[in-house]
């Protein structure tokens, strides 16, 4: 129903991309873990002082899902965003609405 504009797609794209990433780096993190029951350890690793802190790879899979997350937000694909989703006749003092008439000569 033509929901998503030409000008959505570049934002929609990026979606795409960190989907697919974070995809990918959770598959990563279960192949690197796999022997490790205990959750503590297959989510962290030892510093080089012998600290604990998290794994890079979950450290870019956390990145990664927040911008997905920001991502959906703008596509109304979480259920608060989709709250704020106005539906309706056409608007007042569309700018963007006048050219689409003028150009299509209406």
């Amino acid at each position: 129903k033509e929901v998503l504009t030409t000008w959505d797609l570049t934002t929609f794209a990026q979606y795409c991309w960190h989907w697919g990433e974070w995809r990918a780096l959770c598959s990563a993190i279960k192949k690197a873990k796999e022997g490790k029951k205990d959750l503590r350890s297959r989510y962290t690793a030892t510093t080089s002082k012998g600290g604990e802190c998290l794994d890079v790879l979950v450290q870019a899979q956390f990145k990664t899902l927040a911008i997905c997350r920001s991502l959906a937000t703008e596509f109304g694909l979480t259920p608060s965003s989709r709250t704020r989703i106005k539906t309706g006749g056409k608007q007042k003092g569309n700018v963007f609405g006048e050219l689409d008439s003028r150009r299509k000569g209406a």
